[in-house]
């Protein structure tokens, strides 16, 4: 199998794993006043950018919030898998961070997942953008020599 369909079977995984993640389960994967913050990073657009690793199996989002954070997330069998670099994330209990990161992939594949009124269009069509077009921008490994 070459390199390029690794890739793209890595990614289509993920991405496939993260459209069918139910968004409801955002409200229980960490306490109330996490949650909460996390929405208030998604609502004022703390996500900055995306990018892969160079397998295309773990996305990273760096979420601001003070200070930037970087949010990983890849595959576990048919789980997802989520780390943030914050002090407050914890493998039992996600962080403001993972929950942005979270609700803002839920938007962009769901548009009307996590609207609110005073929504910024041109922010969301850039992350989409970014999120969609990220395996274009990137190189391809080069194919290993025999």
């Amino acid at each position: 199998m070459s390199n390029d369909n690794i890739i793209n079977l890595n990614q289509k995984r993920l991405f496939n794993a993260l459209e069918s993640f139910p968004a409801n389960s955002i409200y229980s994967m960490a306490p109330k006043n996490y949650v909460l913050r996390g929405f208030d990073y998604y609502k004022k657009n703390s996500l900055l950018d995306f990018k892969w690793n160079d397998d295309f199996s773990t996305l990273t989002a760096t979420v601001y919030g003070g200070r930037h954070y970087s949010v990983d997330i890849s595959q576990s069998g048919n789980d997802l898998s989520l780390f943030c670099n914050c002090p407050a994330w914890t493998p039992y209990t996600q962080c403001k961070h993972v929950i942005c990161t979270l609700i803002t992939i839920k938007n962009i594949f769901q548009p009307a997942s996590f609207r609110y009124p005073s929504q910024d269009a041109e922010y969301r069509n850039s992350m989409s953008t970014s999120f969609f077009n990220m395996v274009a921008a990137a190189p391809i490994p080069d194919e290993p020599v025999e």
